[in-house]
């Protein structure tokens, strides 16, 4: 019987530094991460969503960022496993800007969301227009032009264009350019503004503004 247990006894040390070891070359989870927008307007929220290999619940999972203009990621919010390892958490990027998800010494790889400047048209008089430009940025001296809608070929064409200044600040970072300009559009036509892709700059896509009446 001493014997016996002896011989468990040897076996139990044998095998315990072989669990050990095995549980100290498990690797880390892997993480991933996915926007539901892969383009907002300036001031929207988004959501980033993703899910942890392991699939346990509580694991914290630290979201990065990097802005255009940055040369390195930031911590830009945390969030806990659900079930399954489901996880999210909402942003809202000022320009476009990369993001990606770290659980433990675990990275996933990037995903970008890319972001329009806000852009609104509003009658200010007869055949009279103001435009307002949000950002984190000034657009003033950039053009934005003027357009009506063609619809024998279903087309938006140039009527003219302006150039913007910068209006206000705030609050934040928040930047508002802006002009208003007169147009002898004959009244009723659909009419929009569009800040292109050239004047918006590298950190912001096209914007386009709402369509009203002229």
């Amino acid at each position: 019987m001493e014997i016996k247990k002896l011989s468990a006894l040897l076996l139990g040390a044998a095998i315990a530094p072989v669990a050990v070891a095995e549980a100290a070359k498990a690797p880390d989870p892997t993480v991933t991460v996915a926007p539901a927008a892969t383009q907002v307007v300036y001031g929207a929220a988004t959501g980033l969503s993703g899910a942890v290999s392991s699939q346990k619940t509580g694991e914290k999972v630290t979201v990065q960022a990097e802005a255009c203009g940055q040369n390195a990621f930031k911590n830009a919010g945390t969030a806990t496993t659900a079930a399954a390892g489901a996880w999210s958490l909402a942003v809202r990027p000022t320009v476009t800007t990369q993001y990606r998800a770290k659980v433990k010494n675990s990275m996933s790889p990037t995903v970008t969301v890319a972001v329009r400047p806000r852009v609104t048209l509003s009658k200010a008089g007869k055949r009279k227009y103001k435009v307002r430009i949000t950002a984190e940025q000034s657009f003033a001296g950039r053009l934005v032009t003027f357009q009506r809608f063609r619809a024998s070929s279903q087309s938006w064409v140039r009527v003219r264009k302006a150039t913007l200044r910068q209006v206000s600040t705030g609050p934040g970072a928040t930047v508002v350019s802006g002009i208003t300009f007169r147009s002898g559009l004959k009244t009723g036509r659909r009419v929009r503004v569009v800040l292109a892709k050239a004047q918006a700059g590298a950190c912001y896509l096209a914007g386009v503004s709402n369509v009203i009446r002229s």
